[in-house]
């Protein structure tokens, strides 16, 4: 990929690589990020078992791309080009490791299962939590 599509918005350095962080990394700048993702999809499922999951692929587009789509102009012919290439990648990616982005799609039930349900597993995670805690 030429170095005019890989220039960072913030300093106009040429991206050549992408950080990974860990686990302990995410708890502490941000803990909000879902260090426990794998954990999502089955717990909807308890919560709202019909619920639809629909993976949109992104693993590979949204490290390698990111602080540097402004550069992809859209319509010319060399930019989509690499812009194809990206995603046939994040496709491959997909195929072989699953989606790391879905959309879900849920109903709340008439009889309030999901709050019965969610309270729950909340009194769990918190039982949990705090018997680790103790440690």
């Amino acid at each position: 990929m030429p170095d005019r599509l890989r220039r960072d918005y913030r300093d106009n350095s040429v991206k050549t690589h992408q950080p990974t962080y860990s686990v302990e990394w995410w708890l502490s700048w941000d803990p909000t990020e879902s260090v426990r993702s794998d954990d999502i999809i089955p717990l909807l499922k308890k919560i709202a078992p019909n619920a639809k999951v629909i993976p949109y692929g992104g693993n590979i587009a949204n490290l390698l791309l990111e602080n540097i789509i402004h550069n992809f102009k859209f319509g010319k012919t060399e930019d989509m080009d690499w812009m194809r290439q990206v995603w046939a990648e994040d496709d491959k990616s997909e195929a072989d490791e699953g989606s790391d982005f879905v959309y879900i799609v849920a109903q709340k039930s008439a009889d309030g299962r999901e709050t019965r349900v969610a309270e729950e597993l909340v009194a769990e995670w918190l039982t949990e939590r705090s018997a680790s805690a103790i440690k």
